[in-house]
């Protein structure tokens, strides 16, 4: 996609050429055609016009909302309900039509045109005042409730809107208000206040996420609806794991080691298209390397943290979810793990049924799946020793640094292989990361320090220019 100071650029360089003899008006005019030159000026000035819509709709907004506020304890109730629906409906109506608008002006590479970013802007104000109506109706006829679940029937709203409209800016909207009510509603779901479908919702959010959510971002084909979608799914089953093992009586220590090793295994495993989806929606979004690209980073930041000696020379004794407040433990906790049982049955039957090709099983991608894989049940197993079986304040924290080292060679190994910088600075931020944090840590002299910054200070520099021209060689 080509971007509008390119363009300028080039109209500019274009005229130069053509002032210059280099090239001739049937060449100028094919380029201005090709770039659309004469679109650049009407994009700035639909880009003024709607700054100066924006401002003025906020400052109306803002009158508005003054009148409002100084007349609405003297206004009856009937009056206050018909505004709030009339007001709802305007914003909504008059953004789907506007964004349903085409401009008859040829639309650039890097332009929408004003009506479908004011018709856009419109949605994600009705999608918010549907949210503080929902607050005022409440208030006005006494109708009890708790911010969660405010939360949670707000963002199911914003989500069928998402849904009918295909727009990311409210999918973005309506995931990031379920996932924030999940830690609110948890509490109240645990002094079992608040009404049962919102304890049933908060309870069980983590399928309903992975069901019902994780496919808004294959519709808006959003990483972003992505990220906010895995990252509700995860919490929700790893809190449903563990208190699912604890109603049962699972002990601490299994419940620590299956907790920890949920998140990566899920998220390094996620199943994404397979090739007959691929065949038959050529566009169809794949998330598997971002996925594949957030496991590693939440495994190498756990590892980070528990590579610490104070981790590990301090004793916790209980890791169990309290279950007094459980009517029926056994059923309940069954009820918890029947979620986490059910999004990873789906996840391995899509794996399942997209991996369909055979791969050597000493290719590079079967090594680097098996070493993840035995480095998150080597973690795990640790973890479960530890506070199991014996202690391990030695053995645990070197079990961790050397799986921070493995994360951050590979990362360097890859990048180097295949001339990508940023997996070679991010394995080198890593490494140096640990080996500063080490030094830090333990009580060494300042003499030792500054050798240690100095030498890793020296290698950076001289490993960053030896891979630029690495990079360089491979691309030539």
């Amino acid at each position: 996609m080509l971007s509008e100071k390119f363009c300028r650029q080039l109209r500019e360089q274009a005229r130069q050429w053509q002032a210059e003899g280099l090239i001739s008006e049937d060449q100028y005019a094919a380029l201005a055609r090709r770039y659309q030159f004469d679109t650049l000026d009407t994009g700035a000035r639909d880009r003024f016009v709607a700054i100066l819509i924006g401002l003025g709709g906020l400052l109306l907004g803002i009158g508005a909302i003054t009148l409002v506020a100084a007349n609405w304890q003297v206004w009856s109730r009937t009056l206050k309900t018909s505004l709030l629906f009339a007001l709802f409906v305007g914003i909504n109506t008059g953004g789907f039509y506007l964004w349903r608008q085409r401009s008859p002006l040829p639309l650039g590479r890097f332009s929408l045109g004003w009506q479908q970013r004011l018709g856009n802007g419109l949605l994600l104000l009705g999608a918010l005042s549907l949210g503080a109506n929902m607050a005022l109706m409440g208030q006005m006829f006494h109708i009890g409730g708790s911010v969660a679940g405010l939360l949670v029937a707000w963002g199911f709203g914003v989500l069928l809107m998402a849904y009918s409209l295909r727009l990311t800016s409210l999918g973005i909207l309506a995931v990031g208000l379920i996932g924030y009510s999940y830690w609110p509603g948890l509490g109240e779901s645990y002094v079992n206040e608040g009404s049962y479908w919102l304890r049933f919702v908060i309870e069980h959010l983590g399928a309903i996420a992975a069901f019902g959510v994780l496919p808004l971002a294959y519709w808006c084909r959003s990483r972003l609806i992505f990220l906010l979608a895995i990252a509700t799914t995860l919490q929700s089953l790893q809190v449903n794991l563990a208190i699912g093992l604890s109603a049962l009586g699972a002990p601490g220590y299994w419940i620590v080691a299956l907790a920890y090793a949920l998140p990566p295994i899920l998220l390094y495993g996620y199943p994404d298209a397979n090739e007959s989806w691929q065949q038959r929606w050529p566009d169809f979004p794949s998330f598997r390397p971002l996925a594949r690209t957030i496991a590693v980073w939440l495994f190498a930041i756990s590892a980070y943290f528990l590579s610490f000696h104070w981790f590990w020379s301090s004793a916790v004794s209980d890791f169990g979810w309290s279950s007094s407040n459980i009517e029926d433990t056994g059923i309940q906790g069954l009820l918890y793990l029947l979620d986490v049982a059910l999004v990873v049955a789906a996840w391995l039957l899509f794996a399942w049924q997209g991996d369909g090709r055979s791969r050597p099983r000493l290719s590079p991608e079967s090594v680097n799946d098996s070493a993840f894989g035995a480095g998150v049940a080597i973690a795990a197993l640790t973890l479960f020793w530890h506070f199991g079986i014996a202690p391990l304040p030695i053995f645990g924290t070197f079990i961790f640094n050397v799986i921070l080292f493995l994360i951050a060679y590979t990362a360097i190994r890859h990048g180097l292989a295949r001339g990508r910088r940023f997996s070679f600075w991010q394995g080198m931020v890593l490494l140096s990361l640990d080996i500063f944090s080490r030094v830090i840590e333990y009580d060494t002299g300042l003499v030792f320090k500054a050798f240690v910054f100095l030498l890793c200070g020296v290698g950076i520099v001289l490993v960053g220019l030896w891979f630029e021209r690495h990079v360089q060689t491979l691309e030539e």
